[in-house]
């Protein structure tokens, strides 16, 4: 699974995040739901 999600930098607004994406590779370890790699996307290499 993976997980989108939008950074804020301090002075952004809450309408508008200006630090890209963080994306999360997770995956299901029994009952638990484990963390396997975070990566920081910038706006300009993420579509949509």
């Amino acid at each position: 699974m993976t997980a989108r999600m939008s950074l804020w930098r301090d002075a952004d607004g809450n309408c508008c995040p200006t630090g890209g994406q963080a994306l999360a590779d997770l995956r299901l370890d029994g009952d638990r739901l484990t963390l396997i790699r975070l990566r920081r996307v910038s706006i300009e290499d993420f579509p949509g």
